[in-house]
């Protein structure tokens, strides 16, 4: 092992391994141009929070954002309570749901589409092309869509395959079977069930965004094909659940109306109603809806406080406007005017910052307040209340006043060499002469 202690060998051994790490990593940055330099076909025209792009055959996932082109072969997925639309070169939109990851291949003439696990929606209303087709594959099944509507759901133990308008074909186990407006199909291990559900459900909405100032809402659930006599026979139930598969349900209530009401804190939730099959005693299930209840405070301004008075005596102030926070908003206008009613002499500027500042403002009186805005869809603009406050110039300014000592006090001849004495009397003097 002598040659461990030669410096010659050493060195040269660790030269060999920069040259091979850079010449992986220069590897590495050509594969991903190659990937990002393939055909575009779609983009990305919303985006919520945390949606994630996988180049073909790169191992690295990149962050994407609202207006990025999405290339052939291209994996899109998405985090918890995060969604994007992706509307594709003829017109194609996809609606990827949270937790959800798809593969899009457009090498033939036809759309085809890697499901591994979620929830999305395919419209393929008003399309470039009747003649391409949409192939969505889910481990060995396959759903082929020509012009319509259809909503996906994909757990480890079932595929649920609504279809809203036009028709879709869905193959499984050899056997083809066709889903018509208004169907869902039920896909297990026991095999494939297509029927039109006894119950649809109509509130929450599918994808809801309900917004809560406290952190918790009372929810109502409302479906529709309610009726006393043949209740008796289905006996539907609503289940509610944090996760798509409903392996672990957070409650599941006998129905006896149409309607039923519930508090729920601050999360997402899938909701759905189950009932028993009259004519084969089979259990059921509706679609499954995504709603989120969406902890949404209120805006207030946390500086300047209402009455405060900013003075000056040659060069204007700085008034720093800070605010609490929004998870839900991305952008704020702060608004500066001369009256309440911002009719007068309105000053703007945008941030998305939680805090702007203003140097420019001359001597008067002046009020405030700040817009919120969010990029989410169903999101309200918020504003804040007013604040008032003044700019007011100084022309007099109050020499400084000695706090220490004191007048009268006397000192031994030991602390007059102190240096300690005449720090501690300039730090007043000047504290005194900044607070003027």
């Amino acid at each position: 092992m002598r040659w461990l202690n030669d410096t010659r060998f050493v060195v040269s051994a660790l030269l060999l391994l920069i040259l091979v790490f850079s010449f992986l990593l220069h590897r590495n940055l050509n594969y991903r141009f190659n990937d990002a330099s393939g055909p575009t076909i779609g983009v990305i025209t919303f985006k919520n929070k945390t949606v994630l792009r996988k180049y073909n055959d790169a191992v690295v996932w990149d962050l994407i954002e609202s207006k990025t082109e999405v290339k052939n072969r291209d994996t899109i997925r998405t985090e918890g309570l995060s969604d994007a639309i992706l509307t594709l070169n003829d017109g194609t939109k996809i609606n990827i749901s949270e937790n959800s990851m798809i593969l899009l291949d457009i090498s033939d003439k036809n759309i085809n589409i890697n499901f591994a696990y979620g929830s999305f929606e395919a419209a393929r209303e008003g399309t470039v092309s009747g003649d391409i087709k949409m192939n969505i594959t889910a481990g060995d099944k396959t759903v082929q869509v020509a012009n319509g509507d259809v909503k996906l759901d994909k757990t480890k133990s079932e595929l649920n395959i609504k279809v809203d308008q036009g028709e879709a074909k869905l193959t499984s186990n050899g056997k083809e079977e066709t889903i018509a407006k208004d169907q869902i199909a039920n896909v297990t291990e026991s095999g494939v069930k297509v029927g039109k559900p006894v119950y649809r459900l109509l509130a929450p909405e599918d994808r809801k965004n309900i917004l809560s100032e406290s952190g918790s809402e009372r929810i109502q659930f409302s479906i529709s094909g309610w009726k006393q006599e043949s209740a008796k026979q289905t006996i539907p139930s609503i289940e509610v659940s944090l996760l798509p598969d409903f392996s672990k349900s957070l409650f599941r209530e006998k129905l006896t109306s149409a309607n039923l009401s519930k508090k729920l804190g601050a999360g997402s939730y899938y909701w759905r109603v189950s009932y028993e099959d009259p004519n084969t005693k089979s259990k059921q299930t509706t679609e499954v809806y995504q709603f989120r209840i969406l902890s949404d405070p209120g805006l207030r301004i946390l500086s300047p406080k209402t009455g405060e008075v900013f003075t000056y005596t040659q060069d204007t102030p700085v008034v720093r406007f800070v605010w609490n926070p929004l998870d839900l908003y991305s952008s704020y206008t702060v608004q500066i005017a001369k009256d309440s009613n911002f009719s007068e002499g309105v000053v703007s500027k945008q941030t998305q910052n939680q805090s702007l500042a203003f140097d420019s403002l001359k001597e008067g009186s002046y009020f405030a307040r700040i817009q919120a805005k969010s990029n989410l869809p169903g999101i309200a603009e918020k504003t804040s209340g007013v604040v008032s406050f003044q700019v007011t110039k100084k022309t007099n300014i109050s020499p400084p006043e000695l706090l220490e000592p004191a007048r009268g006090k006397t000192f031994a001849e030991e602390q007059t060499k102190s240096q300690l004495f005449f720090l501690g009397r300039m730090i007043k003097i000047l504290a005194s002469m900044n607070g003027s």
